[in-house]
């Protein structure tokens, strides 16, 4: 997400489309989806908000790198890519699905996993994992602001950049997937069964494909 957060007006213009505009409407998207998170959360669940962000993210953002790919939008790619009103209307089709993307993300992810953080972990180390998971976010915004230029402005380009993101993103679905219990509606003493019983279940299942 900080992906597109961060250089949201180096992307849009790579693409032909008006930076400040698109990046003003995604500022905007991001807060108000995020509101509705408030009234879903406890009755869809935890887990599959999560699961439906990290797919649907991933789904949009790997739609707009193979748009960007196929009809060699970004500008810095040799070659151009074909007429001016092609390249401005597959333009804004990228931004759609960008603003598809920050949709999906403000209303499960970004608000859903400080949720999930405050639940998980036991009473006894909950302050200090809560603190850890805490730092390893920001360290993490820090590689992204570092690594992405790079990505950006070398071979990969716009389209490349996406892909990285959507191979990230279907693994944050498959690690939700295998590993996080539904915590919806469960006390905090419950929870740390829920742990118990999921990893029984795969060490089960484990057993028996041998």
């Amino acid at each position: 997400m900080n992906i597109i957060m961060y250089y949201s007006t180096s992307i849009f213009c790579s693409i032909d489309v008006s930076s400040y505009a698109a990046t003003a409407i995604v500022g905007v998207i991001n807060f108000l989806t995020t509101l509705i998170t408030l009234f879903i959360v406890d009755k869809v669940g935890r887990k599959t908000l999560l699961l439906v962000g990290a797919l649907g993210m991933c789904v949009s953002i790997l739609a707009a790198g193979l748009l960007i790919h196929i009809f060699n939008v970004d500008e810095e790619r040799e070659g151009g890519g074909g007429s001016e009103e092609e390249r401005q209307v597959v333009g804004y089709f990228v931004a759609l699905l960008i603003v598809l993307f920050v949709s999906f993300f403000a209303s499960t992810w970004g608000p859903v996993v400080w949720v999930v953080t405050s639940e998980v972990f036991p009473l006894s180390v909950r302050g200090v994992a809560v603190s850890v998971t805490t730092s390893g976010n920001w360290n993490g915004n820090f590689v992204v602001a570092m690594v992405t230029p790079l990505l950006l402005g070398s071979v990969l380009k716009t389209a490349g950049t996406f892909y990285i993101l959507a191979g990230f993103l279907f693994a944050s679905f498959l690690f939700v997937l295998l590993t996080l219990p539904e915590t919806k509606e469960e006390s905090l003493e419950r929870i740390d069964e829920l742990f118990l019983i999921l990893w029984l279940q795969k060490i089960n299942l484990f057993y028996y494909m041998r």
